[in-house]
């Protein structure tokens, strides 16, 4: 019964990327986020503008990861995306590492530090938010497809994922840059 299911396209595995990275992978920025409207409620981002930077990251992040939405692309993707992101997290998370560029500050402390690379939080966040999720996109059924059906449904993602990111750039973008610009620590975050 199960070889005869058809499987998950790629593209709805890149949307499931971009909603794990926009949500979890981006955790600091939602807690900065709430710490700020908790501290400061007249300069925080209001609801709708905070829904509005939510669907600005999916978006964005949905149209870059829809390139990549092919059967045998999308496994690797998801596997290199997550086990980053979960580092990444930890690191903003659990340590000081330097913000501009994380991922390369954070490598590079632990190469300097080979302690951290022995503390059991990070082969916890590392497991829970990188390796499982990408366990679970490794064993999805994905379906296979014709190469141009493929190309035409890449394209009108990523045509309908700009188009919306267009239209909430529009929408809020500019409430976004002037709010954002007065706590550029919170900016910083958006990983």
């Amino acid at each position: 019964r199960f070889a005869a299911r058809p499987g998950v396209n790629p593209l709805w595995v890149s949307f499931a990327l971009a909603l794990w990275l926009t949500g979890v992978g981006n955790l600091t920025l939602w807690r900065a986020l709430g710490a700020l409207k908790l501290s400061n409620p007249a300069q925080a981002l209001s609801g709708p503008e905070t829904a509005g930077l939510g669907c600005l990251l999916l978006l964005g992040l949905w149209a870059v990861l829809s390139v990549f939405a092919w059967r045998g692309l999308v496994r690797w993707l998801a596997v290199v995306v997550l086990l980053a992101s979960a580092l990444g997290t930890y690191a903003m998370l659990f340590t000081n590492a330097p913000q501009p560029p994380l991922l390369w500050g954070f490598a590079g402390s632990l190469v300097a530090e080979p302690r951290l690379a022995l503390s059991p939080l990070l082969w916890i966040t590392v497991l829970l938010l990188g390796v499982v999720p990408a366990a679970i996109v490794w064993r999805l059924r994905l379906r296979r497809g014709h190469t141009v059906t493929q190309v035409l449904r890449i394209g009108l993602v990523l045509a309908v994922s700009v188009g919306l990111f267009a239209a909430c750039q529009a929408q809020w973008g500019e409430a976004l840059r002037s709010k954002l610009q007065q706590h550029p620590e919170v900016a910083a975050l958006v990983s």
